[in-house]
């Protein structure tokens, strides 16, 4: 009787860890696919916070980015030249 005892235990303790392991199953594709979004949303982010914006860069010539101060006091504004 004792023999049969401890194979209903065992039974239902397989049970216990099979619907365990079932349930991280079903969890593990739905956290990976979250895991991957939140990862991507973060990245892209990183890479627009830290690409400068659309802010416009000095070019590579020495004094390209110098404007003529008498031109820009006797007008008021910088000509496009």
């Amino acid at each position: 009787m004792q023999t049969l005892e401890r194979l209903g235990n065992a039974g239902s303790k397989v049970v216990k860890v099979q619907r365990r392991l079932w349930l991280i199953e079903m969890l593990t594709w739905p956290t990976l696919i979250l895991a991957g979004v939140t990862v991507t949303v973060a990245a892209v982010l990183w890479r627009t916070r830290t690409s400068g914006g659309g802010r416009h860069e000095l070019p590579d010539t020495p004094g390209a980015h110098r404007v003529d101060l008498d031109e820009a006091l006797d007008t008021g504004h910088v000509s496009p030249s």
